[in-house]
Order: structure tokens, then sequence, then C-alpha cells
């Protein structure tokens, strides 16, 4: 009966996507939680503050939560407005305008100075720019005494979407919240059906107990660095690792010169690279553009050859000149980066601006890229003879 009710609630609603929150139990004490957290509590927000209360009075809070925090940095800001005043007069005044300028522009996105999502949903949901059912997925104690709780948030946005709807205020703050939501509806399921499914999957404990700002279950945007296998992600031979090169992107295979006549058993298909590397090493350059117009094979190979000189490009530098000269011949239409594309549970798709929180319907955005690039190889890779 209370799962039809709370269906009916969002009649007029979508349901978009989810996430998981982290909170922190703060009433009432009890020495077995699974007695007054069971399995698929349901949370709203209180209407005293930003909190999650249920229908058995149990309170979860934003973990580490400081409401104080901007109080004091504002009263300590008038104090030092107020000093300088009786000291310098109005001439203090433009450098105030600019400091709240850049204040405002750092806080795209953020909720009293917060990017926790917990602060965001509160917002959006006291905006009535969409609505939440909250559901508890995991409760776990702490060595310190401190209990934390993970709730499944199902975001629901107005059935308007279909025809074009847009955020009505707090764009940015929807934008930054759709970052951390997931349209996956299978996981989303197994969360609903199995009630370890966080802990085989994710790992409950580290991430309930070691969380980013966002307080996100298994975030990915946020890393937090003391897991010293999220280190290896920024380690520069990974990330060489997933750069282009001739070997990955050139299809060898596919452009080497191959014989017309299968009953030839000679020929210049049946010459290795390398020699004929060195064959195109001592052409002029008029020549040396003559053979490369001929197939795309002998092209790909002149590619590395640098006219009278003696030199040999190394494989980097193969790639780099390989990418240069694409960069230059073709501008590609590309997803548009700043959109994230959602689908609603019964399968409408639309994509949201994680910057202002527009809502594009149909056909999905997209960018011109531009010619040119910014070759920035490290120190002494060769960048000089590269780009001659």
């Amino acid at each position: 009966m209370e799962e039809q009710e709370d269906t009916a609630s969002f009649s007029d609603h979508k349901l978009s996507g989810f996430l998981c929150a982290v909170l922190t139990v703060t009433s009432p004490d009890h020495p077995d939680l699974r007695q007054i957290l069971p399995f698929g509590t349901r949370f709203q927000f209180s209407q005293t503050g930003v909190s999650f209360t249920s229908r058995n009075d149990v309170a979860l809070s934003p973990i580490d939560e400081n409401p104080n925090a901007d109080d004091s940095t504002n009263n300590d800001s008038e104090q030092c407005e107020a000093s300088s005043s009786s000291e310098l007069g109005k001439k203090r005044k433009a450098p105030e305008v600019s400091k709240k300028i850049g204040m405002r522009k750092r806080s795209i996105g953020l909720v009293n100075g917060s990017i926790s999502v917990v602060h965001q949903l509160h917002s959006l949901v006291m905006n009535k720019c969409l609505m939440i059912d909250a559901r508890l997925v995991r409760v776990e104690a702490g060595a310190n005494g401190e209990v934390r709780a993970v709730l499944l948030v199902d975001v629901y946005l107005p059935i308007a979407l279909l025809s074009g709807w847009q955020f009505p205020r707090s764009g940015s703050v929807a934008g930054a919240l759709f970052r951390h939501l997931s349209s996956d509806w299978g996981e989303r399921s197994a969360m609903l059906i199995n009630g370890d499914y966080l802990e085989n999957t994710v790992g409950t404990n580290r991430s309930i107990w070691n969380l980013s700002d966002c307080h996100v279950f298994g975030c990915k945007l946020h890393h937090n660095f003391s897991d010293s296998s999220k280190k290896k992600l920024f380690e520069l031979h990974e990330i060489f690792k997933s750069l282009p090169s001739v070997a990955t992107t050139g299809k060898p295979n596919s452009s080497r010169i191959q014989s017309c006549d299968d009953s030839s058993r000679s020929g210049i298909s049946e010459i290795s690279d390398d020699i004929l590397l060195g064959i195109l090493a001592v052409l002029s350059p008029i020549d040396l553009v003559r053979v490369s117009a001929t197939c795309r094979h002998l092209r790909l190979l002149a590619v590395s050859i640098m006219p009278c000189m003696k030199l040999k490009l190394f494989p980097h530098q193969q790639a780099a000149v390989e990418w240069m000269l694409q960069r230059e011949r073709n501008a590609d239409v590309l997803p548009h980066p700043l959109y994230m594309a959602f689908s609603t549970e019964d399968g409408f798709s639309f994509y949201i601006n994680t910057i202002s929180g527009e809502i594009i319907t149909g056909v999905a955005p997209t960018v011109n890229d531009f010619h040119g690039g910014m070759f920035c190889d490290e120190p002494g890779l060769g960048k000089t003879i590269t780009a001659l």
C-alpha cells in the first residue's frame, strides 16, 4: 500500500536518474540498527534543515556538516570591511565588488559553498525544480561509534520534460547534480533486490568511510587519493599507453601494398618497411612527394622521413606528425563535451548541460572541432625535429 501511494505521488513526473548518497545517522541511539533502519526504509527531506527523516523519526544528516562555516566567513569579512572602511573610506568599495564577483564565479553549481549532493538535492527540491524518492540500501557502524547510511535517491523530473521543459531556477546546481546521476536501470533494480549488492560490487567499507566532499557512494568524479590504486590513474607512463600511435591508429595491415595479381611472386609488396624507409630517406623532397602520392602505405611511411637529413623519427614522433597532419586536414563533428546523455526509466532520451543545466531532447548536441592544436611533448622528446 505504501509503495502504491509513493508511486502515485510521482504520476506527473518521470524517473530520470538516481545516485547513492552517504549520510550520518544522528538519531536515535539504538543497539540494533537493522531493527530501526530496515532495508528499503523511505526518507524525505526535513522541513527544518538539510537532513533526511523517516516515518519513525530517524534523522540522517550530511557528513561533517558545519552550518556556521559560511556565517563565520561572512562575519569575518564584514568585520574586515568595517575596519577597512573606517581607515580608507570609500576607496575600498571597488575591490569589494570585484571580490564578490570572483566569489560568485567560483561558486557555480555550489550550494552554500558545498559540493555535497545532499545540499544540491535539498536546494532543488525546496525550489520545486524536481522531486526525489530516497530509500535506505545500506547502514554501517564505524569503530568510533559513528553510524553511516547509504540512500538510493531517485530523481524525478516533470513530465513536461517531453515538450522542452527547463529548470525554472538553479540551473547550474542541477547541472552539477546530474554529473553524479546514473540511468543504469539494471543496476538500480539490483540494488533494490539485493541488500548486499553495494558491498559485493563496490566495497562498502572503503566507500562509506573514505568519501569525497560530494558524499556520493563510489563517486568517479572526485577521487580520494588515499587509495594507492587511484594514484596509478595519473602515472605518466600509463597515460602514454593510451595515446594514439602509428601502431594503434595507422592500421598498417590494411594500408600495406598488395599485389593485384596473386600469381606474382615478387614485387614492391614483398619489400619490408625498413627497406622502403631506407629508400625513401635518400630521395629528394620533390621525389619524396611524388612517391608518397602513389599509395596510402607509402604516404604513411613518408611522414617519418625528413628530406636532406639523416634522421629517422622515433615512434612517438611519427605518431605526433601523423596527429598534426590529421588535425590540419579534417575538422570532425564531436559530441558536445558539456552535455551528458540520460534516459528516463521508460526509455525517453535527453541531454543536460552540466554547467548551465540546459536540457536538450531529440538530436544529441554536437560541436564542430577546429583545425590545429597544441603539440606539448615532454622536454627532450624532439619537438623541434617533429615540427620541422
